[in-house]
């Protein structure tokens, strides 16, 4: 397709009064792949700047978001190298993954900042606060995961790539 519309473009259609579109699954399938990628871009944007809006309005502190986004960012990336080296790339369906992810695995975060804001409070400093909130928190939060993660592997056994691969992405991520 590219080789096509370099041809077409070097015999300049337009100075004839000739307009040109391109038909077909190729053209069609690029142009759905474009706008998918798009939408989906936005909505992980909306949905990332919600929670930290939600959350900084919570807690009334300006760092909470970046303390709170920092690790979940890494999360993310870390789930789609492995789902570029798993699988190759998101299909329709799998490409809303990483909005469901941002929602999903934010509460880890939240819970441990939470707890860590809490013992802080009481705590003589910041390193004995996080590992009282941590020990407070982990136990919870990994059966959290790890049986959220196995709804999501539940869906590996379906028919429908799509549903396999989101499930295979997002109980990874989960767990991740």
């Amino acid at each position: 397709l590219g080789q096509v519309k370099a041809v077409v473009t070097a015999a300049k259609p337009a100075e004839y009064g000739i307009s040109v579109r391109y038909a077909g699954g190729l053209p069609v399938n690029q142009t759905q792949h474009r706008r998918m990628t798009e939408d989906l871009t936005k909505a992980a944007m909306v949905a990332l700047v919600a929670v930290v809006l939600i959350l900084s309005f919570y807690v009334r502190r300006l760092t909470a978001p970046i303390v709170v986004a920092i690790p979940l960012v890494a999360g993310l990336m870390i789930t789609l190298a492995i789902t570029k080296l798993a699988i190759g790339k998101l299909n329709l369906v799998s490409g809303f993954l990483v909005t469901a992810l941002i929602g999903l695995g934010i509460d880890f975060e939240i819970h441990l900042y939470l707890r860590f804001l809490e013992k802080l409070g009481i705590s003589k400093s910041r390193r004995q606060a996080m590992t009282e909130a941590i020990k407070d928190t982990f136990t919870g939060c990994l059966t959290a995961a790890i049986t959220t993660a196995a709804a999501f592997f539940a869906m590996a056994i379906s028919g429908f790539r799509g549903y396999r691969e989101y499930g295979q992405i997002a109980g990874t991520g989960v767990l991740v």
